[in-house]
């Protein structure tokens, strides 16, 4: 075997409740884990129902915000903006929305996010 015990642990994904009852979870990179931990999240579906996305929410200046998960993980920790204003879609790219591991995210305009969808 290859490495320490530490760094065969240190990159398996880590989960994240989104429920009180611990039935739906995401997954996020270990370094991600403990940040992600400051906030309370929770799963909301798409507009068609089929998938789930983590968010929380926040207030600034006096109006609540959705802080969505993928995205704060691409911008807050990753560093990574979005590279022109159609750039607003945070993509999962393999296709699982509960997957915010950051390997798996990237920015994307409508049309990008569009090719990569399963159909």
């Amino acid at each position: 075997m290859h490495g320490t015990f530490a760094q065969i642990i240190r990159t398996e994904p880590c989960r994240l409740w989104l429920d009180d009852r611990a039935t739906v979870f995401c997954t996020v990179s270990p370094e991600d884990h403990q940040w992600a931990l400051q906030w309370r999240w929770h799963f909301v579906p798409d507009k068609h129902g089929r998938k789930f996305y983590a968010r929380r929410n926040t207030r600034i200046a006096g109006r609540q915000v959705h802080v969505w998960l993928h995205k704060a993980v691409l911008s807050e920790r990753m560093g990574i903006l979005p590279p022109s204003e159609l750039h607003t879609i945070g993509d999962h790219g393999n296709g699982d929305s509960l997957c915010n591991e950051r390997w798996n995210l990237a920015w994307a305009t409508g049309s990008m996010n569009a090719k990569n969808r399963k159909r």
